[in-house]
């Protein structure tokens, strides 16, 4: 069994693709190419903590497509998630503290600048840090905490991470 994270899918978000000018002519392309990439990797018995934002609109036709059990951690687009916790998350919350494989992780959509066992080994994973800002239209600054890293799928070209490429920084 392997685990993977991602976050910010934003399935059926037609407008995710103009604001941070993902690179797709639309929703359809980008939902059917999220989910190939998923499912390419995943298997029916790996673990995918999903980080927020996973669907704008009806979320249970994109879970029903895709392989691995789920962890959400929400973010400030699931607010549609309520109904379907049950039939498809093993469980969901708004901060997770966990670990997996003797390394702990603290798991927020957003990135936060100081967490428990920040400096003494705890990794941060986060979300909503998108690649390109809708205002201006460049690169947002991404927090460059030790041990913080996003797991935005802009980042891993539309794809998912396995946890174990995250790494403890020393020093």
């Amino acid at each position: 069994m392997k685990t993977f994270v991602i976050s910010d899918t934003h399935f059926g978000d037609a407008k995710i693709i103009d604001i941070v000018k993902r690179p797709f002519n639309s929703v359809e392309e980008m939902d059917a190419t999220l989910i190939r990439n998923w499912n390419k990797v995943v298997t029916d018995n790996d673990l995918v903590y999903i980080l927020g934002d996973f669907a704008f609109k009806n979320p249970e036709y994109y879970l029903n497509q895709l392989k691995g059990r789920k962890i959400l951690v929400k973010g400030n687009h699931d607010n549609n998630i309520k109904g379907i916790v049950c039939r498809h998350f093993e469980s969901t919350s708004d901060y997770l503290d966990t670990t997996i494989n003797n390394q702990r992780y603290i798991m927020c959509h957003y990135p936060i600048s100081s967490w428990n066992g920040a400096f003494r080994g705890v990794i941060h994973l986060y979300g909503h840090v998108h690649r390109l800002g809708h205002i201006s239209g460049r690169d947002l600054e991404i927090p460059q905490l030790p041990n913080a890293y996003s797991g935005n799928c802009e980042f891993y070209n539309y794809s998912l991470v396995e946890i174990n490429k995250f790494k403890v920084e020393e020093g």
